[in-house]
């Protein structure tokens, strides 16, 4: 009986070890895909926030009844949409991060916010405030990729840490 309860314990032992090294093969293939989509959520970023500031310029030049007035309303209008897609990934990304989700969920708010604001404004012909707003957008924006940026160094630094390895090298420098 003394032998296979040992026999059991030592298969327990084992069980236990699996399940240990596939959650953290599972843990890693998560980081490791939070991290690919972090970078690409920073690359969306700042193009938004370079159309979105390039859009802003433009209106401060373009007259009321110039036909490019338009033209501009209707690229405000696409970078809305833009934002939509890369909203719903913000979001994902916060759903598997927790650490990040009260950050984002501000910064998406604003987000939401300034663009209703901004819709209205280009309506009413109202330059200052939509300025101000499409400002406030680029300032959400940047803050959201500052974050995405340290968090992606900080998932890096851990990963780094977590590889096994002597620190040594065969061929330094090679």
């Amino acid at each position: 009986a003394g032998e296979n309860q040992k026999k059991a314990s030592e298969k327990m032992k084992e069980l236990s070890d699996q399940l240990n090294n596939q959650q953290e093969s599972a843990n890693k293939k998560q980081n490791e895909e939070d991290m690919g989509l972090i970078r690409l959520l920073l690359e969306n970023l700042m193009s938004l926030s370079f159309d979105q500031e390039s859009v802003m310029n433009k209106f401060g030049k373009v007259k009321d009844m110039d036909p490019f007035y338009n033209k501009l309303g209707r690229k405000q209008r696409s970078i809305i949409d833009d934002n939509k897609l890369i909203e719903d990934s913000l979001m994902a990304l916060a759903k598997r991060q927790t650490k990040i989700a009260p950050f984002i969920d501000k910064e998406v708010k604003e987000i939401r916010t300034n663009f209703a604001l901004i819709t209205d404004e280009i309506g009413e012909h109202s330059r200052k405030p939509m300025q101000q707003h499409q400002q406030y957008v680029m300032t959400s924006y940047n803050n959201l990729a500052l974050m995405l940026n340290e968090s992606l160094q900080a998932m890096q630094q851990q990963a780094q840490s977590e590889k096994p390895g002597s620190g040594s090298c065969d061929n330094p420098g090679g």
